[in-house]
């Protein structure tokens, strides 16, 4: 990834001689030409990861977002009939890649939110508004804040990068200032050069056996996503001329990389020359980085007719 967009990996051993291993990409980073599962596979194709996975092979493969925004991008926790929890809170420590524990916080405090609720009968924001109120007093709530403006730090470019990050530790969270500007992620992409047209350079094909190194329809297998080909696309393109033209020449369309189930491929007719874009949502591992990268904002991740999605048992 280089020292500017911030991403990094983790492996974790599990019983039956099973391994966990994943890689994250910062959603803000500017290279229209990067595809995250590339990267992926170039992260395991390192000697010192390769070792570890020597001989083995994929059991299960999938993808999602992670919001890692951190306290000022906590969304309002209750809403009439509702409250959100976990990773839909952006109940994250960025810094320690970890949140499961926040998340089952989270829970607990919203479910003495709703005993209450259940108490008064009664299901508005007002009344659930208790769920942020005891958040406020937490010990998860006091460990998001002193972490509160690292992913911004992190965003940052070279040396001022390093500058930020440390005065997270020395400040315990506030930084050179508090609270530091977010930027959304689709901003942050930069057009394509005109010399770029092969972009970054892929793995080699004869890399992916199959076994270890598996392409992105493969992992949508592993991942044992089901959606009814009959019903209506979940994944919306308001413009699709949009794609072909203004999105092609700037970005040559990033979906086509930033998608991790090949959902999204561009298509030229052999008579014409004309492109279109073509839609594959029966791929979608629901991660939802279309609906936050794309630059033009011209498309809307909505959830699947009957509800079905990646079937995951180990992930």
């Amino acid at each position: 990834l280089g020292m500017n967009p911030p991403g990094g990996g983790f492996i974790y051993e599990i019983k039956d001689n099973k391994i966990a291993l994943g890689f994250l990409t910062g959603l803000c980073y500017e290279d229209s030409g990067l595809d995250i599962y590339d990267e992926f596979i170039k992260f395991k194709q390192h000697p010192f990861i390769a070792g570890i996975l020597k001989d083995g092979k994929v059991l299960e493969q999938g993808a999602r977002t992670v919001s890692t925004g951190g306290y000022f991008t906590i969304p309002e926790l209750a809403v009439d009939g509702g409250v959100f929890v976990g990773g839909s809170a952006a109940m994250q420590n960025t810094p320690g890649l970890k949140g499961i524990h926040l998340s089952m916080k989270s829970g607990m405090l919203a479910a003495e939110a709703i005993i209450t609720a259940f108490e008064k009968n009664s299901f508005t924001r007002e009344t659930l508004s208790g769920y942020h109120d005891l958040f406020e007093k937490s010990w998860a709530k006091k460990e998001i804040f002193e972490v509160r403006n690292f992913s911004q730090a992190l965003s940052k470019k070279g040396l001022i990068k390093i500058i930020h990050l440390g005065a997270q530790y020395v400040t315990k969270g506030r930084g050179i200032y508090d609270n530091m500007p977010i930027e959304q992620d689709y901003k942050t992409l930069k057009p394509v050069k005109e010399s770029e047209d092969d972009l970054r350079t892929a793995p080699e094909k004869k890399t992916l056996d199959g076994v270890l190194y598996v392409d992105k329809l493969t992992g949508v297998y592993l991942s044992k996503t089901m959606h009814r080909e009959d019903q209506p696309s979940h994944i919306i393109i308001h413009d699709r001329n949009l794609c072909v033209t203004d999105c092609f020449k700037t970005y040559r369309c990033p979906c086509t990389r930033f998608c991790p189930g090949d959902v999204y491929e561009i298509e030229t007719d052999q008579n014409t020359s004309l492109r279109r874009i073509k839609l594959n949502p029966s791929n979608c591992l629901h991660c939802k980085t279309c609906d936050i990268k794309d630059p033009y904002r011209n498309i809307t991740w909505t959830c699947p007719e009957g509800g079905e999605g990646p079937g995951y048992t180990v992930l």
